[in-house]
């Protein structure tokens, strides 16, 4: 089949705002000033000028096709490690507001080739961030703890090439690979999810998710009782 657009390979980060959907219009309207703000100073600790990306906004979330060229083992560790940072001096701002709200943020990273089309960008790649995005592991490695403001997926071409060769700042015992698994939609993915700033140590074998750490397994991994994955 004839594309007729050049598909360009590249590295893609979404990112989306949990429970976006439950504020009101006005808290709306604030949570997506706040993360516009914070995502733009987010790239730049990463090294990146956001408006030279491809971006694909969704009101809750954006997704950014960089550049090819980048440095990405730089970018992706400058991510994993600087953005919890970013996200809880945003909410500083956010607590000063009438209508400020409180951001949390899931992010997903992964590469691929994507084209230039007539509304957006198509590829597998696109496709693939929005069901890392959405899956319940990482919403669960989110919501394990209210404290926590950030968790991260990331595909394993993506680990394999930056965190499995600890670069600075990267540390791959603090990551734990699932596989996404969609077979209604032929989809299929082994990605792996980190949480930063989550360094509690198992206490209690009573404790399901203490239970789930001592066997080398994070509570995300295995499915809750109640699969409640309000935005």
């Amino acid at each position: 089949m004839q594309v007729g657009v050049p598909g360009i390979r590249r590295l893609c980060v979404g990112v989306d705002l949990k429970r976006y959907s439950g504020w009101t219009t006005p808290q709306q309207i604030q949570a997506q000033r706040g993360l516009d703000e914070m995502l733009t100073v987010m790239w730049e600790r990463a090294g990146i000028d956001r408006q030279l990306c491809a971006r694909l906004p969704g009101g809750d979330g954006e997704f950014l096709l960089l550049p090819p060229g980048i440095d990405e083992p730089a970018v992706v560790a400058a991510l994993i490690t600087r953005t919890r940072l970013t996200i809880a001096e945003a909410n500083l701002r956010q607590e000063a507001l009438p209508d400020g709200v409180r951001l949390r943020v899931r992010m997903a990273m992964h590469e691929g080739v994507s084209h230039h089309a007539e509304l957006g960008y198509a590829g597998q790649v696109v496709v693939a961030l929005r069901r890392m995005l959405d899956s319940a592991p990482l919403r669960r490695a989110l919501d394990s703890d209210p404290g926590l403001v950030l968790a991260v997926a990331m595909s394993d071409p993506v680990f394999q090439d930056s965190v499995a060769q600890q670069y600075e700042g990267l540390d791959p015992e603090r990551f734990h690979t699932v596989r996404l698994e969609d077979p209604a939609h032929g989809f299929d993915l082994d990605v792996w999810i980190h949480v930063p700033g989550d360094d509690r140590a198992p206490t209690d074998t009573a404790d399901p998710r203490a239970f789930s750490q001592i066997q080398g397994v994070p509570g995300f991994a295995t499915p809750a009782d109640d699969e409640d994955d309000q935005r």
